[in-house]
């Protein structure tokens, strides 16, 4: 059973919903649009919404926008605290980490947090004039990934700030049952593919070595696509253990999976999830890249982008 709350600095009230579509992607911020019967319910932006699947948190966020319709209905569009990071700053950080880096924007700009992982990885430098602050974890997300090939998400966990690992974010469901999925497409994508990885360190002494790996079955198959870049503090065992790391990653086709499926309750964005299913031949761990619950009076359903498989090594 969907349940809804209205919480106010002084109250929480039970709303009942018509409708209401909750819309994911990774490193986004998510948002609800909700229709309720009104009755004499008044709100106000800032006030918060939580979304329930029985003891199930479906969405939690700020409204950022009310009214009422035609038919005497509250509708409300609400969105996570990731919303906050489209406001912009400036950070001139040396040798910071994206878990140190969250933390102190997080401070700044007074988002409550909740689990934020250690990323480990120190960027040289941080270095942005009055940008958005998701770009700006984005980029040492992106630098942090590049150097390790290790992949950490932000989300938001019930209104605070979470940084995750995603190689340990997983569906708690494995899902073995066909007659879950409603209807589906599948593709395989080389747009984005690269079969010849070179990567640049700089040593001691300002000396700068190299490494490059290839997929010669790959080449082969597409064409010569190269992907370079300069990556901070490797050794050359690092840096050849790195390009091999990204090669495995990206010298194939990208398979993407778009689902409709029975409802997911408790399915993210970021997510991994494990299919072994016949039709459409699903078998092994795939990343939820986007998600949309969408919830009616008529009926329940979840919308997702698979990407992978990624067989639990994101």
């Amino acid at each position: 059973m969907i349940t809804a709350e209205l919480i106010t600095r002084d109250r929480v009230v039970k709303l009942h919903p018509i409708s209401i579509t909750v819309t994911e992607k990774c490193g986004a911020a998510s948002y609800a649009n909700a229709v309720f019967y009104a009755s004499d319910i008044s709100c106000k932006c800032g006030d918060k919404l939580r979304i329930r699947e029985s003891d199930t948190l479906i969405f939690s966020g700020f409204i950022f926008e009310h009214g009422i319709d035609s038919e005497n209905r509250l509708t409300v569009l609400a969105y996570d605290c990731l919303r906050y990071l489209q406001c912009t700053g400036s950070y001139f950080i040396s040798q910071a980490t994206a878990s140190s880096l969250v933390r102190r924007i997080a401070n700044d700009f007074m988002l409550p947090t909740a689990d934020i992982a250690e990323t480990a990885h120190v960027i040289p430098l941080i270095d942005f004039d009055e940008q958005s602050l998701m770009n700006i974890i984005s980029f040492a997300l992106a630098e942090t990934k590049a150097n390790t090939a290790r992949s950490y998400m932000l989300l938001s966990d019930d209104c605070k700030v979470s940084l995750i690992d995603r190689r340990s974010y997983f569906y708690s469901k494995p899902i073995s049952d066909e007659n879950v999925i409603c209807a589906y497409e599948t593709k395989l994508s080389a747009e984005g593919c690269a079969n010849v990885i070179k990567l640049t360190s700089a040593g001691k002494g300002g000396y700068r070595y190299s490494y490059t790996a290839k997929d010669e079955d790959s080449i082969h198959a597409l064409g010569y696509l190269k992907y370079s870049r300069s990556v901070s503090g490797k050794s050359t065992f690092e840096l050849k253990e790195l390009a091999h790391s990204l090669l495995a990653q990206k010298s194939t086709p990208a398979f993407t999976a778009d689902l409709e499926c029975r409802f997911l309750a408790g399915l993210r964005a970021g997510m991994q999830i494990t299919l072994s299913v016949k039709k459409p031949s699903l078998y092994g761990t795939y990343a939820v890249d986007s998600l949309v619950h969408r919830i009616d009076e008529n009926e329940k359903v979840s919308i997702l982008r698979l990407k992978g498989a990624t067989n639990g090594a994101y």
